[in-house]
């Protein structure tokens, strides 16, 4: 399928259609929802695309910072259910 065609299917301009196809715009969740319908997905799928990509570039931008202190996580506690 050409981008005109996913374009056309989608009901977006051929632009943002290739902003989406190369990374260059989010998958918002009304978009997900589309692409899900044009594509015989689920928006699940495209949302869960985009939290991967979203976070990779915080991994990425993130790489050198560390924390000045941390925090240990809470243990189990002892009362009753």
């Amino acid at each position: 399928m050409s981008v005109t065609d996913l374009a056309d299917a989608l009901d977006i301009s051929r632009k943002h259609a290739s902003q989406i196809i190369n990374g260059h715009t989010r998958i918002e969740p009304m978009m997900a929802v589309r692409l899900s319908r044009v594509l015989g997905t689920t928006p699940r799928f495209w949302l869960n695309l985009q939290a991967s990509v979203d976070e990779w570039d915080a991994n990425v931008e993130l790489a050198d910072w560390q924390p000045r202190t941390t925090f240990a996580a809470p243990g189990p506690t002892n009362h009753p259910v």
